[in-house]
């Protein structure tokens, strides 16, 4: 990582600048895709995420069903994102 770091520390501006855009751009798409995940839980129903299963616990279970709320939450948001725009224009958040 240190060499990496250190070719990219001597390269000409241009790849420094390719660099700097790319990266910037995935650490965009992650808060975005974060932010809108909680935006979605703000209107999900409470029993929607109730699980039908009750397993045994281990890790491999454990990250797996995760990375697929992960994904289903990821994959809706970007389904639901021009429904959005659409909808109304107002919303009302109440704490819980």
């Amino acid at each position: 990582m240190p060499n990496f770091l250190e070719r990219i520390r001597t390269s000409d501006d241009q790849t420094k600048k390719r660099w700097l855009v790319g990266v910037s751009a995935v650490i965009m798409l992650v808060i975005v895709w974060v932010w809108l995940g909680y935006f979605n839980s703000l209107f999900m129903s409470p029993d929607a995420s109730a699980s039908p299963e009750q397993g045994g616990f281990s890790f491999w279970t454990s990250l797996k069903s995760g990375g697929s709320a992960a994904w289903d939450s990821m994959t809706a948001s970007v389904k639901s994102f021009g429904k959005f725009f659409g909808g109304p224009k107002e919303y009302i958040i109440k704490p819980e």
